[in-house]
């Protein structure tokens, strides 16, 4: 799995909340799209590799920032986590 960080255009005219987008891509040759990574197991994060270009746009501060409210977008412990996703059609 690969990381990628991208902006997502706003219609904040001033451009003072800039979001981004922290996702996946594999080399699978049957998806082309980008994975949702942020109910991946911590463990996991650990052997995803960052795009390149990731660190030509962010500085190191940045790129883990952003990776750490991707990890922690469902809760700040695996169990809450799983807890959340498994229970997600309930809500």
């Amino acid at each position: 799995m690969i990381i990628h960080i991208d902006s997502i255009d706003s219609d904040d005219k001033d451009k003072n909340n800039i979001e981004y987008r922290v996702h996946g891509k594999n080399n699978s040759p049957e998806w082309k799209g980008y994975w949702d990574i942020s109910a991946s197991k911590w463990g996991e994060w650990l052997g995803f590799y960052m795009d390149q270009q990731v660190f030509e746009k962010f500085t190191v501060e940045q790129i883990v920032a952003l990776c750490l409210v991707e990890m922690t977008w469902f809760g700040f412990s695996e169990e809450r986590i799983k807890d959340r996703i498994d229970h997600l059609e309930d809500e």
